[in-house]
């Protein structure tokens, strides 16, 4: 009786085998790849999100641009003798037809420190005229513009009075406060000394 080749035969089963053993390899490895990817795509889109989220927070919390022209009025309650520190001295005044001039000194220049001295030293007054600025608002016109004194502080803090130049008087949140000396030839001699 003739004996098979049985050699062939296993040699071939065991080479199908390897293949099919390689192709499920092959394709395990795929898969597993295939997983890593998207799940470092998953965490690199959670990332992002968190990132924004983050930006987001940051430009919500409060936190500020500032720039060297940022300023912050005092509150209501702060009177003329709180000046005697500023150190920069800014008067607008509305001349003819609305027109607006304005006319700015540092606190050294002679002019400036006289018209901050006399600031200063001004008395508040009771029950003042100060014009019918709101006359005007009330009747639904709008209101007209206001000359105004400004002090400037070093933490870039003002001090803002309504100025009326002909009463002698500064006003500021229903008070008002007549100036020590002239007011008149204090701010001209101010605005000849921004103009000199």
């Amino acid at each position: 009786m003739p004996q098979r080749p049985t050699g062939a035969r296993s040699s071939g089963f065991w080479h199908g085998l390897r293949r099919r053993g390689l192709f499920r390899l092959l394709v395990a490895i795929l898969v597993v790849v295939v997983v890593a990817i998207v799940i470092v795509l998953v965490l690199l889109a959670r990332s992002d999100d968190q990132d924004q989220d983050a930006t987001d927070d940051t430009s919500d919390s409060g936190v500020v641009v500032t720039s060297p022209y940022d300023f912050s009025e005092l509150p209501a309650d702060v009177a003329p003798a709180d000046a005697a520190q500023a150190t920069y001295v800014s008067i607008l005044l509305v001349e003819g037809q609305d027109e607006l001039t304005s006319y700015g000194l540092k606190h050294t220049v002679p002019a400036a420190k006289a018209l901050l001295d006399a600031v200063v030293k001004a008395r508040e007054i009771d029950d003042p005229d100060l014009g019918s600025s709101t006359a005007a608002t009330d009747a639904g016109e709008p209101e007209s513009l206001s000359s105004s004194l400004t002090f400037r502080f070093e933490d870039m803090s003002t001090l803002t009075f309504d100025l009326h130049v002909e009463q002698g008087l500064i006003a500021r949140d229903g008070r008002a406060w007549r100036v020590d000396g002239d007011l008149g030839a204090l701010v001209q001699d101010a605005i000849a000394a921004v103009q000199s």
